[in-house]
């Protein structure tokens, strides 16, 4: 009896243990069991896969994301060797490649499923607000400036795509500051020490 007793304690440990390992599994995934979140981007009527590409986004487009969960939706500058141009930030020269993979997502508005943004500067501006921008050149393929991700849940769809219009700015490119005028170091003699 005693022994049959000690099977039954064991086989309730294994099973309670057993048990154990299916719900965490269950709960974190561990076998693929969690249910993948329904997540679906158009963008003026075209439903689009994940990594499109060649994607023109125009100042007004609809902007339909379904999704079965809450979303969020982010958008990056992207940089490839036919996209790149320059542009000032003050009086220092950057080229598009500089800003590969910085977040420009409070550049471009979503309201009731229609997207906008501003102008080339203004996006770059939303980067560096402290500063002034001038964009100098335009690019050689205006083709896939930006990357747009949208994120729900154990789900994810990331587009490539281009503003309808590429401007650069009027004018002429901001002077560097001029050696000695913006800085003035002056020394006391009597701490200077060799």
């Amino acid at each position: 009896m005693k022994n049959i007793g000690n099977i039954v304690i064991a086989v309730v440990a294994v099973a309670v243990i057993g048990a154990g390992v299916v719900l965490a599994g269950y709960f974190t995934d561990w076998f693929g069991l969690a249910k993948q979140t329904t997540l679906f981007l158009s963008i003026d009527g075209e439903t689009l896969e994940n990594g499109a590409s060649g994607v023109t986004v125009t100042n007004g487009s609809e902007i339909i994301i379904t999704s079965d969960k809450e979303y969020t939706v982010t958008v990056k500058a992207h940089s490839t060797e036919s996209n790149g141009f320059e542009f000032y930030i003050g009086s220092e020269l950057y080229v598009w490649k500089d800003l590969d993979g910085r977040d420009v997502s409070s550049a471009f508005k979503f309201n009731d499923n229609v997207i906008s943004y501003g102008s080339m500067h203004e996006i770059i501006q939303t980067v560096v607000p402290e500063y002034t921008v001038f964009v100098s050149t335009a690019p050689e393929s205006a083709a896939d400036l930006f990357e747009l991700a949208v994120t729900s849940g154990n789900s994810s769809v990331s587009i490539f795509f281009t503003v309808e219009k590429f401007e650069v700015d009027d004018g002429e490119p901001p002077e560097p500051p001029k050696p000695g005028t913006d800085v003035t170091v002056e020394l006391d003699p009597d701490h200077i020490v060799f």
